[in-house]
């Protein structure tokens, strides 16, 4: 048999047969053993890109910088027509489920927010012959959503103002508080 398919899925069985002095044996039927045919999906790969330079890839995995863009691509080397990829969000019940292009679905993020920090994953499933395949699940790839240095350097900044200002307004609470005191002593020594 050189090429399995799903035509030769069924039950089969044997039976032995023999002639002798011109005469015809049979033995009886075997039982029967059923034949199925599974497909062996490889595991599917996943990837990010960030189209505006929003990732960094650091020792814990990918950070993308909050408000950037970023894209999850699943793919699979197998070449079975159609097919879908589910992208799964580990910690939650959100899967997202896009039809396969070219052996590959994107999963597109518009603008990164800290909902989307977590664990992801990709499954490919594929229905041939009327049945369901399902391939096993890519190992998770975990997203850190970080705010972005610029931000951080503004916020700093500030703060920064806000307690001088809070400094010099106090600085000048003084100063009046120190003259007044100033002018009541001048007073005194006037009507004495």
């Amino acid at each position: 048999m050189l090429q399995v398919n799903f035509d030769i899925e069924g039950l089969y069985q044997c039976q032995y047969e023999t002639q002798v002095s011109s005469r015809d044996f049979s033995s009886p039927l075997s039982d029967s053993v059923r034949l199925s045919v599974t497909v062996p999906l490889q595991q599917p790969s996943i990837s990010l890109t960030s189209p505006n330079k929003g990732l960094v890839w650091g020792s814990e995995g990918a950070a993308i910088t909050k408000g950037y863009s970023f894209v999850i691509t699943c793919s699979i080397s197998s070449h079975y027509p159609g097919g879908v990829f589910s992208l799964i969000f580990s910690g939650s019940d959100i899967t997202d489920t896009k039809p396969a292009v070219n052996q590959s679905a994107s999963f597109d993020f518009p603008v990164a927010e800290y909902e989307h920090q977590g664990n992801y994953s990709c499954v490919y499933e594929v229905t041939l012959s009327s049945r369901k395949f399902t391939s096993t699940e890519t190992a998770t790839m975990h997203i850190t959503i970080k705010l972005s240095l610029m931000k951080n350097c503004m916020l700093n900044e500030e703060e920064e103002e806000e307690e001088a200002g809070g400094d010099e307004s106090v600085k000048k609470e003084m100063h009046v508080e120190d003259h007044d005191h100033e002018n009541n002593e001048e007073d005194s020594n006037t009507m004495v």
